[in-house]
């Protein structure tokens, strides 16, 4: 990310730009938006990388935060294959 930041700052700030405007605005399509945009050919595997990620942490009752210890279970071995995967994938559409 840009400044040496957290994973996806721009997406970050784009999406909270659009809650500004307006509250009730629908993120999944604006977040869709910004990564076809900003990735383009990648796009479809960021997608899938951000999907994984939410899933995990959604099925498992996964609390994320910001200081998470590098043995936090969405960070588990199986898991870091698919990470990897998908975001080579990522990088070899480019």
């Amino acid at each position: 990310a840009a400044g040496g930041g957290t994973d996806f700052n721009e997406l970050r700030a784009y999406i909270i730009s659009k809650l500004l405007w307006d509250p009730d605005t629908d993120v999944k399509k604006h977040m869709d938006e910004f990564i076809d945009y900003y990735y383009q050919d990648a796009g479809v595997y960021i997608k899938e990388y951000i999907k994984a990620l939410t899933d995990k942490v959604e099925k498992d009752n996964i609390h994320v935060g910001f200081n998470d210890h590098p043995l936090a279970e969405y960070l588990e071995e199986d898991m870091l294959d698919v990470y990897d995967t998908l975001l080579d994938k990522a990088q070899d559409a480019v």
